[in-house]
């Protein structure tokens, strides 16, 4: 019987490996954002307060406002509790998270967009929903996913990814310009 290839059937042009499973814990350091009062997180962006602050909230996603200084430069935050519990984000730069965001942090280039958007399709699945839903950092690492072998094919998908999240965003911006102009114009 033929091997069964581990790879998804539509790939870019170059790309012939197979894909490796691998759990959370052994591509990632695991751990948490802090607790930041919102008294000290600035609306606007400023020499003062340059970092965007991450949390829970889908609503901008994720961005609370800025602050004075950062936790992590690019990696991987996850929604540990609450409604949004397991929802996984790629963040580039330097940043802060709050106490409500599991971090995966990366030091062989790992926390990607390609990555995160392979875990943010699988997390969701593992969130527990006695009581208040949760998704801890012990259930995160145990979290077994396939990942492109090669960085160049991951970097590839983050990319497109990037592109296509990008594209979406200037239609979203469009869309609320033309709906301005229309309330402004029709009467």
């Amino acid at each position: 019987m033929k091997d069964e290839k581990k790879a998804p059937k539509l790939r870019f042009k170059g790309f012939t490996d197979d894909w490796e499973q691998c759990k959370v814990k052994d591509i990632f350091k695991i751990t948490r954002g802090k607790v930041l009062a919102a008294t000290e997180i600035s609306e606007e962006k400023s020499d003062i307060s340059p970092f965007p602050v991450y949390s829970s909230q889908t609503k901008n996603n994720g961005l609370m406002g800025y602050y004075k200084d950062y936790l992590f430069d690019t990696a991987i935050t996850w929604t540990t509790d609450g409604a949004n519990a397991g929802t996984v984000s790629y963040r580039s730069g330097r940043f802060y998270s709050t106490n409500v965001n599991g971090v995966l942090i990366s030091d062989k280039g790992y926390a990607n967009k390609a990555i995160s958007e392979i875990l943010n399709l699988e997390a969701w699945k593992w969130v527990s929903h006695v009581g208040n839903p949760k998704l801890m950092n012990n259930v995160m690492g145990d979290i077994s996913i396939m990942i492109p072998s090669s960085f160049e094919e991951q970097d590839r998908l983050s990319d497109f990814l990037n592109q296509l999240d990008d594209t979406i965003t200037l239609h979203e911006e469009k869309k609320r310009q033309l709906e301005r102009f229309n309330a402004e114009n029709v009467r």
